[in-house]
């Protein structure tokens, strides 16, 4: 990316012959907002349509009016600004990247004092180095093979972990490993969406490489809040529903656990109760026949 003031001219982009800040838009390069608008996104929301391409035809387009919003996408975006109100706004930084020098970090605003204060919040540490590091390495990360720093993946980034509000360190470093998984996972299904994959064995490898990345994020996720919950696991039952022949015990409920057994002896149906068990009044049972007298036997039939 190279790097622009907001006062510099826009240079012709290479293939388009004629092209200027007029009628073409570069990404890549920081836009200058016109006077009396607040920001480049306002100056990007209000921007017209070019009325003549000069690439295709020198006649001038019919550009079809749009539609007002409906009622419900009135209220949506009545909505909408209202939450964006509440919305704390997201650390930032512009990188500097000169032809033959080191890369430069600098605030966003005239507060730098301030804005290095946010971002050690941010990033849930009070240590310099800590922070130094991290943004070096989350740099390096989202550098190209030219040696360019995506600055606009960077910033993404650091408003990823600015919304998680690390707690600390161990926090920060978690929160950066994910936003990088989230970068890769969108990287490889950018890539098997693209069409440009020839072969079955890298589109195989391909698909691997971003279901691993899908289930490493939600276990850096699960890690986090297992981390900031203590690594206590909490059950809340609201409904208890009890069908027809059904029993259920609403309460606290306490139990023996495996290994011990009752004063019962683990029998289910046996007693404690230490007293005389007497019969009820009953018709009498069927006992065994009474003993008889017996037969002499024949020598003969033994």
């Amino acid at each position: 990316m190279e790097w622009r003031s907001a006062n510099e001219t826009m240079a012709p982009r290479a293939g388009l012959p004629g092209a200027s800040s007029a009628n073409r838009l570069d990404c890549q390069t920081n836009l200058k907002a016109p006077s009396g608008t607040k920001s480049v996104s306002h100056a990007l929301a209000n921007r017209q349509p070019p009325l003549r391409d000069r690439a295709s035809s020198s006649k001038v387009p019919t550009v079809a009016a749009q539609r007002a919003p409906s009622d419900a996408e009135k209220r949506a975006i009545a909505e909408a600004s209202r939450q964006m109100t509440q919305r704390s706004a997201r650390i930032a930084i512009n990188i500097k990247q000169p032809k033959n020098g080191p890369v430069e970090t600098s605030p966003t605003h005239s507060d730098g004092a301030g804005w290095y204060t946010r971002l050690k919040d941010a990033l849930g540490t009070s240590s310099p180095a800590f922070v130094d590091i991290e943004l070096a390495r989350l740099m390096t990360v989202f550098r190209d093979r030219a040696g360019v720093i995506d600055a606009r993946a960077v910033n993404g980034a650091l408003a990823m972990i600015d919304g998680l509000k690390p707690q600390n360190e161990m926090e920060s470093m978690l929160a950066l490993q994910m936003a990088v998984t989230h970068a890769l996972t969108m990287k490889f299904s950018t890539r098997l969406s693209s069409g440009k994959i020839e072969t079955i064995p890298q589109q195989d490898s391909a698909a691997l490489t971003l279901s691993r990345l899908q289930r490493a994020f939600t276990t850096q996720l699960e890690t986090l809040s297992n981390m900031r919950r203590g690594g206590r696991q909490k059950v809340i039952v609201e409904h208890v529903h009890v069908y027809p022949g059904g029993q259920a015990i609403v309460g606290n409920v306490t139990h023996t656990g495996r290994g011990v057994e009752d004063k019962n002896e683990g029998q289910a149906h046996a007693t404690d109760d230490k007293g005389t068990i007497t019969a009820t009044e009953r018709a009498p049972m069927r006992s065994a026949d009474p003993p008889r007298n017996t037969l002499p036997i024949a020598a003969s039939e033994r």
